[in-house]
């Protein structure tokens, strides 16, 4: 912090009577100390809330409109709605528009600068979007006799096109083999199985570029199937 003592005289000789204003000498620009989601995060929500804090304040303006520059890996500048936190230095940013899933979007903080005039020293990093995947899974009956079958079927939501894979493990083996693929319609799948022992099944989703992986929990919690 700098003092400034200011006296003047007139023509005359009167003197003024002694004024002060203080001052802060600041030449550093600020720095990015977090952002979310962190460099290379995987994203499910189409329109993520993106933050980056600052080691210290920044004028709001600067930060609304210039601040995150959110860029498409077709060279497109991302719209959204900013918002800056004085009290955690702190500015958010949120696309206007869904990102495109399976691409990578490079992030920098544009032209942002603290009270002094300072510009921001930011990273660039980056972030994916991939759509969320879900299934359930229901054996009907849950209890069949030897020889007898089981329709095992429930919702699915993957892409048009994409399939589960059917997965199983009879008797005392520890590993899961792979069964078939079941191709799913009208986000539902069904498949009719004629264990020939105890037999645990369950299905999974490898994943895709647009769509995130999904895997039934292994061993006997939920979502696994046990025929008898």
């Amino acid at each position: 912090q700098k003092r400034i003592w200011v006296r003047v005289v007139n023509g005359v000789g009167l003197c003024s009577p002694p004024v002060s204003a203080s001052v802060y000498l600041d030449t550093t620009g600020p720095v990015v100390t977090a952002v979310t989601p962190i460099d290379g995060a995987t994203v499910t929500t189409a329109r993520p809330t993106i933050s980056v804090q600052f080691s210290e304040a920044i004028v709001a303006s600067t930060w609304n409109g210039l601040g995150p520059v959110v860029q498409s890996a077709f060279g497109g500048i991302a719209s959204g709605a900013f918002a800056y936190y004085p009290s955690i230095r702190t500015g958010t940013f949120t696309p206007s528009a869904d990102l495109v899933p399976g691409y990578v979007y490079f992030l920098t903080v544009g032209d942002v600068r603290d009270l002094a005039g300072n510009r921001v020293t930011a990273p660039s990093w980056t972030l994916r979007y991939l759509r969320p995947a879900s299934v359930t899974a229901v054996a009907t009956p849950g209890v069949v006799v030897s020889g007898s079958s089981v329709t095992l079927g429930g919702s699915v939501t993957l892409p048009a096109g994409e399939s589960l894979q059917l997965e199983a493990r009879e008797g005392g083996a520890t590993a899961y083999v792979p069964v078939a693929p079941v191709v799913p319609s009208g986000g539902r799948y069904s498949v009719t199985l004629t264990p020939a022992m105890n037999t645990y099944y369950r299905v999974s989703y490898a994943g895709s570029p647009t769509t995130i992986a999904l895997h039934r929990a292994g061993g006997d919690e939920p979502g696994e199937l046990q025929p008898s």
